[in-house]
């Protein structure tokens, strides 16, 4: 399946833009989820067992507590397929990359998801943490939520937002999870800006300002001359 260069809006107080159950082998690309603070759960949800889907060039503007999930809590009977058969996980194999998101509680969440890839996005101004690891499915047949990557991303915030960089979940394997190349930046304490991450990170930048084009108008790609070029969500003159 292919979404493709669409604008979702408003889906209510609860739920998500878009709840992929059990979905596999498609694209979500160039589309914008936008919300308002408080409102709505998810931007995009991929659990039941998804695989094998990405969410590319996408643009989340307040779209719910964690605007992307990778994975989540599903009753048994709803898998495609079974439960075993899709190797006794909430979501596998899922990448997003390109993605500009503002706001929301977290960026993104990974539950019960197992190799997912979230690489060259920008975050800017979480309000609680930039990413999630967390373990739902109680059910002990499940594996935990582990082996996810996430690089080469750009994160900028305030320092009075943040409750913790990553919310890690009991039950889980965070240790596992790939941290590489990302740009750090406490926007109004630079000084604040080393993350802490539940393994070390290879080849990051911290504290250093990435000169965004301009946020407050919208345009959070860095400055062409800047240091940060080529960081985050790719751009396009």
């Amino acid at each position: 399946f292919r979404i493709e260069d669409c604008v979702i809006e408003r889906w209510g107080d609860r739920g998500s833009g878009i709840d992929m159950v059990g979905c596999h082998d498609g694209v979500i690309v160039g589309s914008t989820l936008r919300h308002e603070r408080g409102k709505g759960h998810n931007g995009v949800q991929a659990n039941g067992g998804t695989s094998r889907v990405r969410i590319e060039r996408c643009r989340f503007e307040d779209a719910g507590g964690r605007a992307i999930q990778l994975g989540g809590s599903t009753g048994r009977e709803f898998f495609r397929p079974a439960v075993e058969d899709s190797g006794n996980v909430e979501a596998r194999d899922l990448t997003v990359t390109g993605c500009t998101i503002v706001g929301s509680d977290t960026a993104v969440a990974f539950v019960g998801a197992v190799a997912c890839r979230f690489e060259r996005n920008t975050i800017y101004r979480p309000r609680r943490w930039v990413l999630r690891i967390l373990q739902e499915t109680r059910d002990a047949s499940f594996l935990p939520c582990a082996g996810g990557r996430f690089a080469n991303n750009l994160v900028v915030w305030n320092d009075g937002d943040l409750h913790r960089f990553v919310n890690v979940g009991p039950g889980t394997d965070a240790a596992s999870f790939v941290f590489a190349g990302n740009w750090w930046f406490c926007a109004d304490a630079p000084q604040r800006s080393r993350p802490d991450l539940p393994s070390a990170e290879s080849g990051g930048v911290v504290g250093r300002d990435p000169r965004l084009r301009d946020p407050a108008g919208g345009d959070f790609r860095p400055d062409p001359r800047g240091p940060a070029r080529g960081v985050g969500a790719p751009a396009t003159d």
